[in-house]
């Protein structure tokens, strides 16, 4: 950013994770999300896409901010572009862009459960960062996660997995 880079930020697992975060926010605990939303805002990244809409929206919205800020309408005040759905996405022109997947507040599902109309793959968000990215005459940053990986191996789910690697490889061939 301070290179004049334009940057961004993919994951699969909520946006405010720990991997994410460690590029844009500074916690002493990771599970401080709210705080980490709030700094991913302040920080002005061009992309954000990942899961989980709960950190930036207040509790009365349904979401867990208890500073009653709405990040999401904030980041469309300043001329931001908000998107939810796969199809949205898609149809994205604009930077800033903030992508926030999952079913209601929830992350993105496994690569193995995901809905297709309801929450993108990962080189489909891949896809869009690297195409609004990709123009900036400085060039770009772009960090791109396959977050559930992990999920799925804690869960001891192995199609799970397997679907998440595939996903993720599909997405490093897209690059």
């Amino acid at each position: 950013e301070t290179r004049g880079l334009a940057t961004g930020l993919v994951t699969t697992a909520d946006l405010t994770d720990a991997t994410p975060a460690a590029f844009v926010a500074h916690v002493a605990q990771r599970t401080l999300q709210d705080s980490i939303a709030l700094q991913m805002f302040g920080h002005h990244v061009d992309v954000l896409l990942g899961g989980d809409r709960s950190c930036w929206l207040p509790v009365s919205a349904g979401g867990r901010r208890r500073d009653r800020r709405d990040l999401i309408a904030e980041h469309r005040a300043r001329g931001g572009t908000v998107v939810t759905a796969p199809a949205e996405l898609a149809a994205a022109r604009e930077l800033p862009l903030l992508g926030l997947f999952g079913i209601g507040t929830d992350q993105i599902a496994l690569e193995i459960d995901r809905d297709t109309l309801r929450e993108p793959s990962l080189a489909q968000m891949t896809a869009k960062a690297l195409e609004l990215l990709g123009p900036s005459p400085r060039g770009f940053f772009l960090l791109v996660e396959g977050g559930r990986i992990d999920d799925a191996g804690h869960d001891g789910d192995p199609a799970g997995v397997a679907s998440e690697v595939l996903a993720y490889d599909r997405a490093v061939g897209l690059a």
